[in-house]
């Protein structure tokens, strides 16, 4: 194996050791590692299926592992479990990779990492694997085994069954654990004569499949700045808001700016789309991705949703903060990063910044409340809770503005990655009486 694909594995296994104990994000960690930045694209790809896979699997590896370890697994050093787990995850997923070069490359990093003992045990560990492979039994009914072989934390697989029973549940978790696909939306509809080979996302308009494997820098029409990487879901909340050419809409909490870009196209580039973030840094990818797609009418303004001082709009998009439980597939770090008690600070955050969302609304004018989650909290009762603070909006039906396959009883958006192969998300629209 090159040093380079060894430098790779090395880095998988302090990234996902400090995004463990410092609960740190891993798509932060990736950004801001200056090894990462040295890899190339063939190693950096390798990095990036390890840390994945890694995190998609870990609760199932451990189970793994635990049959060769005769000592308390749970105490040994994280470090030392990413770099047996990275190993087991390469010998039980990745076919490609023969066991022996997997073995002395674990090998060689144990002895770097810690000393000539560790290095004997985790060849230990792996060879008795290598001999006798042990597979966790698919398990029927238990939370607790579900949760432990399809590694999600039990909390979370207790909360879906509360939400939403246990009939859907494995398929949910299934649908979780894929690896998802890059997908595009394409700007210009007179540019979709001009697309590849790419497959149509079925039931949305103007969002494709790129390929596994194939990077967005090497198709030609992101070169010409015609398209975005955006899940086909968030093409429901752009519905939803219904932008017209001449009107002003607001997206608060914008980055990177998608959403306000595909807003921008939706209204033919006539009229204004203020785009507010918190963070600079963020509203500077928001300006890169509006300059790449020749988008002249978003502004980045600077400001904290909850108080941001703007003239008031034809409609506002609220794309709250939230779990990301509908992205679990899209980012695996989440499922082990969320903790239950994190939910009050982000329903208060959520509730804080649709209140002051509503007074940015003009008489007549919409609201819309979107997330990437699929928890009832942070989506039906926050809006539930909006509606009954403020009588001077009420909740319309999205029937008619998207496809009813998306749409609730009560007349909200909804998607789950199990029913409809795209990222879990939700929204509502509401009206401001005039």
């Amino acid at each position: 194996m090159s040093k380079q694909a060894a430098t790779a594995r090395s880095l998988a296994v302090h990234i996902l050791t400090r995004s463990e104990t410092r609960r740190r994000y891993v798509d932060h960690l990736i950004e801001t590692t200056e090894a990462v930045k040295l890899l190339s694209a063939k190693d950096r790809a390798l990095m990036l299926e390890l840390i994945n896979g890694v995190l998609r699997n870990r609760s199932y590896l451990d189970w793994i592992i635990e049959q060769y370890v005769h000592r308390n697994y749970k105490k040994q050093p994280v470090l030392l479990k990413n770099l047996l787990r990275l190993a087991v995850y390469q010998m039980a997923f990745l076919q490609r990779i023969p066991p022996y070069a997997v073995i002395s490359e674990s090998v060689k990093l144990a002895r770097r990492l810690f000393d000539p003992a560790r290095a004997s045990f985790v060849n230990a560990v792996l060879r008795n694997y290598q001999r006798k492979p042990f597979t966790p039994p698919e398990p029927k009914d238990n939370l607790k085994d579900l949760a432990r072989y399809y590694s999600h934390p039990l909390w979370l697989v207790e909360r879906f069954v509360e939400q939403f029973g246990r009939d859907e549940l494995v398929a949910w978790l299934q649908a979780n654990n894929r690896v998802p696909h890059t997908v595009i939306r394409v700007l210009d509809d007179e540019a979709t004569a001009d697309i590849p080979p790419l497959e149509p996302v079925p039931n949305f308009e103007s969002y494709f499949i790129m390929p596994h494997g194939t990077a967005l820098h090497e198709l030609e029409l992101w070169r010409q700045g015609k398209c975005i990487a955006q899940d086909a879901s968030a093409g429901l909340t752009i519905d939803l808001v219904d932008a017209r050419p001449g009107e002003t809409i607001i997206d608060l909490c914008a980055a990177p700016g998608g959403k306000a870009i595909a807003l921008a196209h939706r209204m033919q580039q006539q009229g204004r789309v203020v785009a507010v973030d918190i963070a600079e840094v963020r509203l500077q990818k928001i300006r890169e991705n509006c300059r790449r797609t020749q988008t002249a009418i978003v502004e980045a303004v600077q400001g904290d949703a909850r108080f941001v001082e703007l003239e008031p709009a034809d409609a506002v998009l609220v794309d709250a903060p939230c779990s990301g439980l509908g992205v679990l597939a899209r980012r695996a770090d989440l499922r082990w990063q969320r903790q239950p008690e994190d939910f009050a600070a982000l329903t208060r955050l959520q509730s804080e910044i649709l209140a002051h969302a509503g007074e940015l609304v003009k008489p007549g004018g919409r609201l819309i409340y979107s997330t990437c989650t699929i928890d009832v909290e942070e989506n039906e009762r926050i809006v539930q809770a909006f509606l009954q603070a403020h009588p001077g909006f009420e909740l319309e039906d999205a029937t008619g503005k998207v496809d009813a396959a998306f749409v609730t009883p009560e007349g909200f958006v909804r998607t789950f990655p199990h029913r409809h192969q795209v990222d879990g998300t939700f929204a509502a629209r509401m009206r401001k009486r005039g």
